[in-house]
Formats: structure tokens, C-alpha cells, sequence
């Protein structure tokens, strides 16, 4: 019984190897991306685009009578 112990306490206790990561894990995340912050801060401010702000467009008011009906009266008068 005490052999499943030390089996099971070295086995927890084990560090994984450099090679193993989870693959669910972000990549971005891991150290060696840490110091790009300010790239994606950089990325961001640029994004947001600091130009003239457009004028809203009107909303399109629907036609009362078909569009036969109205080329027909053209025609008629």
C-alpha cells in the first residue's frame, strides 16, 4: 500500500516537461509575448478611427402605392 502512495504523491508532485502545454491554453498568453503590449495598445488606438464622423443617413420612407401603379399614372397625365 505504501508503494501506491509515493507512486501517486511523485506523480503529482511532477513538473510536466517544457514540451507538454495544454492546448486549449491561449498562445498569446505565455511569456514570451508578454512585452508586445503595447503593440496591441498601438493596434487598438488605430483602429478606432479618429476621422470625420459621418452624417446619419435619413431613414428610407416606404412608397404608398406600388411602383406599377406610379409609373402608370406618369404615363396617363
Amino acid at each position: 500500500m505504501l508503494y501506491e502512495w509515493i507512486v501517486l504523491f511523485e506523480a503529482l508532485n511532477r513538473k510536466p516537461p517544457a514540451g507538454r502545454r495544454d492546448p486549449l491554453a491561449d498562445p498569446l498568453s505565455r511569456p514570451e509575448w508578454q512585452g508586445l503590449g503595447w503593440f496591441n495598445r498601438l493596434v487598438a488606438a488605430a483602429g478606432r478611427g479618429r476621422g470625420p464622423k459621418r452624417p446619419a443617413k435619413e431613414p428610407a420612407t416606404p412608397s404608398t402605392r406600388p411602383a406599377c401603379a406610379a409609373a402608370g399614372a406618369k404615363g396617363a397625365a
